[in-house]
């Protein structure tokens, strides 16, 4: 049951961490910008990996699939890898903290679901 929970908000989280990036790309679109263009833009592709990502291990640990946890990991760590590149270029607070936070909090959620044994689902 508390896998379950965890999927839940990994999952909520990842669907919130996709709509965060994808915002933003509209209304570059909207712009006048060529949509192809901006969607392989690593601004936009990396967030929206990351929320695919985390969307997507939630869902499967919700269902109780044993991939979850992959997926979590590797939105964590693309999370990471993005605060750890704009605080290498130096750039202010604002932009690293963000990821960097979401991040260690994918990692909190993944580390739960890989502590915790799966439960067979009754039939």
């Amino acid at each position: 049951m508390t896998r379950r929970l965890i999927g839940a908000a990994l999952a909520l989280l990842g669907a919130w961490l996709l709509w965060a990036p994808i915002q933003p790309a509209l209304l570059y679109i909207n712009r006048g910008a060529p949509v192809v263009e901006t969607l392989v833009d690593p601004v936009f592709l990396m967030p929206i990996l990351r929320g695919v990502a985390a969307l997507v291990g939630g869902l499967l640990a919700l269902n109780m699939w044993r991939f979850g946890p992959w997926f979590s990991g590797a939105a964590a760590v693309i999370s990471l890898v993005l605060g750890g590149l704009f605080l290498a270029i130096g750039q202010g607070a604002v932009p690293y903290v963000p990821h960097l936070a979401y991040g260690v909090i994918l990692a909190g959620l993944t580390a739960g679901l890989i502590r915790l044994p799966r439960d067979t689902i009754a039939a």
